[in-house]
């Protein structure tokens, strides 16, 4: 766990990471390709099945992380419950700790 939330951390350092449910949905409407959307463990159903729904549609792969909303917030310094990961490379780097 502690490695997914290091490379998350990076992640945002290098300006790769998405954070909130707004934030990623707009991603879909642009056409990004490069992406994987992760979920925390903790996401409302309702949060899951909306981000599960546009990511079908754009055919973008969805991720739950064995983290919780409170974790992110121990790196992020706020609680989120959906991510996205523009950088193809920095996303298997975090599914590889799955």
């Amino acid at each position: 766990m502690n490695n997914i939330l290091s490379n998350l951390g990076m992640c945002r350092r290098a300006g790769k990471l998405v954070l909130g449910f707004d934030a990623v949905c707009n991603l879909f409407s642009k056409n990004n390709s490069n992406l994987v959307v992760f979920l925390t463990s903790d996401a409302s159903p309702k949060t899951i099945k909306e981000v599960k729904y546009h990511a079908n549609k754009k055919n973008v792969e969805v991720v739950m992380l064995p983290v919780t909303k409170l974790d992110i917030c121990e790196i992020l310094n706020k609680p989120f419950a959906v991510l996205a990961v523009i950088d193809m490379n920095m996303a298997n780097m975090i599914k590889k700790y799955l």
